[in-house]
């Protein structure tokens, strides 16, 4: 559950889906109006409509000319509530303790292990080819934590930013992926997933200016 309060006329707020988590949601207009776009479709958003969104669709909001209080509620279907990390009581404020600023600099940082990949990601929706920026939660998460320290909550945090920037999850292609496969299925190992990040190319030139 969460509150999105946004400016008059406001058009900022990052589009983005929640594909990795399979959250859905579900918005409720506490003040104001405006609209919400929903894969290319727009929406009015009034006291009057209430507005589900599946995991999978992009969605970006959009205030009226009164501004916009929204009511966010999400769940995952089929599976128990999982309070994050910061919402525990006495847990710190991560959005204080590390600002979306930070994060920005972490991603400039040449140190930052992502990796620009050509026509090799396997979409998990439709998009043209071209070169990409892509970075996993994993290395992400050493990196941070290799340079702010161990916060509890961190990969949350990360996770939470990446999403609301508009990052797409993603699988990169591998070669070799099929024969590991099978080499690991043979010693009766399991096959771990691992989520990638593709990052908009919006989030880099938003920080250069």
């Amino acid at each position: 559950m969460q509150i999105i309060e946004l400016p008059p006329s406001f058009d900022g707020y990052a589009e983005h889906d929640h594909t990795g988590s399979g959250q859905e949601e579900v918005y409720v207009v506490l003040r104001g109006s405006g609209e919400i776009e929903i894969d290319g479709e727009r929406l009015a958003l009034d006291p009057e409509t209430l507005v589900r969104v599946g995991a999978t669709a992009r969605r970006k909001i959009y205030s009226g000319p009164q501004g916009l209080r929204l009511l966010a509620l999400g769940g995952v279907p089929g599976k128990a509530y999982k309070p994050p990390h910061f919402t525990e009581l006495g847990a710190p404020d991560l959005r204080r303790l590390v600002p979306s600023r930070r994060i920005h600099e972490l991603l400039l940082d040449p140190q930052c292990p992502f990796a620009v990949v050509l026509a090799r990601i396997k979409v998990t929706r439709r998009r043209g080819p071209g070169p990409s920026r892509v970075i996993t939660m994993e290395d992400l998460y050493r990196f941070a934590q290799g340079r702010l320290g161990d916060i509890p909550g961190l990969d949350e945090r990360l996770d939470q930013f990446l999403t609301h920037a508009g990052a797409r999850r993603r699988r990169i292609l591998d070669p070799w992926a099929a024969p590991r496969r099978v080499v690991r299925r043979l010693l009766g190992r399991s096959n771990p997933e691992r989520v990638c990040y593709e990052l908009p190319d919006s989030l880099f030139s938003d920080l250069r200016t």
